[in-house]
């Protein structure tokens, strides 16, 4: 973003952003599938743990993060913190490079991230559009997995379809395999299994719906990432 004079703490502070309007509106769809479920009487206690865990951390993870980046000396100690936590971990990797990330260079970048938050929050009702958007996508991709069930002949609880996607999701984030590949198969399968839905029609769907899925961003993706390569060529860098 750098040929647009879009700096690292703004193009930062954007991705961050979605990622939290997406996290939010998926609150309100575990609440739909919750009650989806109850009304279908399946709901038992695995799956009441795994959507209330679920929007605990939802919860509780967006008023901490929200909190930290809310003030300049919180947000820089919890940089710090963790950025000391990342060189020793990668210290152990490296042993050669004690300080792979360097706390003096990116404090600036954390800096401005803070003042961009800052400005962003005395416009926050510009957000509700975009917080629309975001259960739009959200709500979009549940309604594809239902579609692959309804391809394969089943109309199954929409509810369980909801909490089973939240619940892989939410593992995909902290899997160290691209795209939480396999543990976001199993979990999905396991979590509809508890919904009523059989392991042996969850899989097929799932791994059907992931396939298509990919199948569906990868050529779009492959072309704008080009175009932008090509584009990013014919113009000098700026760089700020």
């Amino acid at each position: 973003m750098r040929s647009d004079k879009i700096t690292g703490g703004r193009a930062a502070l954007v991705q961050i952003m979605k990622l939290m309007m997406i996290f939010v509106s998926f609150e309100f769809l575990l609440i739909i599938g919750l009650f989806l479920m109850a009304i279908r009487g399946h709901v038992n206690g695995l799956t009441i743990l795994l959507g209330g865990s679920v929007t605990t951390l939802l919860v509780v993870g967006t008023m901490a993060f929200v909190f930290i980046i809310g003030d300049s000396k919180r947000i820089n100690t919890s940089f710090v913190f963790v950025t000391r936590i990342l060189n020793r971990l990668i210290h152990i990797v490296r042993p050669r490079h004690p300080e792979t990330i360097n706390i003096d260079r990116y404090r600036p970048t954390v800096n401005e991230f803070h003042d961009n938050y800052k400005l962003m929050a005395t416009h926050r009702r510009e957000l509700n559009w975009p917080l629309v958007h975001a259960f739009e996508a959200n709500f979009s991709e549940i309604l594809a997995v239902y579609v692959v069930y309804i391809a394969f002949g089943h109309w199954v609880n929409l509810g369980a379809v909801i909490v089973a996607y939240a619940v892989a999701n939410f593992a995909g984030l902290i899997s160290v395999l691209p795209s939480g590949v396999g543990i976001y198969e199993a979990l999905m399968t396991a979590v509809l299994a508890a919904g009523g839905v059989p392991a042996s029609l969850s899989l097929p769907v799932v791994v059907m719906y992931r396939v298509l899925n990919t199948l569906l961003q990868l050529p779009p993706g492959y072309v704008y990432y080009h175009r932008t390569l090509h584009h990013t060529a014919e113009r000098p860098m700026h760089v700020t």
